[in-house]
């Protein structure tokens, strides 16, 4: 079932990878690679993949990033993003004192503007406002974690 699986997922990755192989070269380039991992729900910053993007021996074939060089990349970003979401959601959990699945705006602020990298009231607000959860009310940080992760 597993192989099956990662049969798919990399049929996937290749189809997205052949999207922007425009030369057939089997490399991508560092631009592309950048608007390829955004498109897939992972973008990564120029120093993330500076490294990966490599020339190459043949004059006819650009400088880029091969396709298994690009699957273990968006692998990594898949896993580390897995990662990430658990410890947001396990830091929620923490403050959710009833284990209703929900905090107070209140405690949800006090979260944002207090610990970890703090953000500002209006950054609060503004993240709050693009989830669609109405002042005053409880957040479900189960669906506020989809909605950050997809």
């Amino acid at each position: 079932m597993a192989n099956q699986y990662d049969k798919n997922v990399n049929s996937d990755y290749a189809d997205a990878f052949a999207t922007f192989d425009r030369q057939r070269s089997g490399r991508i380039d560092f631009e592309s690679l950048k608007i390829l991992m955004s498109s897939l729900g992972h973008p990564v910053a120029d120093h993330e993949i500076k490294g990966l993007v490599q020339p190459s021996n043949n004059p006819n074939v650009p400088a880029g990033i091969d396709f298994p060089s690009f699957v273990q990349l968006i692998s990594a970003k898949e896993k580390g993003s897995d990662n990430t979401r658990k410890g947001v959601e396990e830091a929620f959990r923490a403050f959710d004192r009833g284990n209703r699945g929900f905090l107070s705006e209140s405690e949800f602020r006090h979260i944002m503007t207090k610990m970890g990298e703090k953000m500002s009231n209006e950054e609060v607000d503004e993240m709050l406002r693009e989830a669609g959860v109405a002042p005053g009310s409880d957040l479900d940080y189960m669906a506020f974690t989809s909605i950050l992760f997809g």
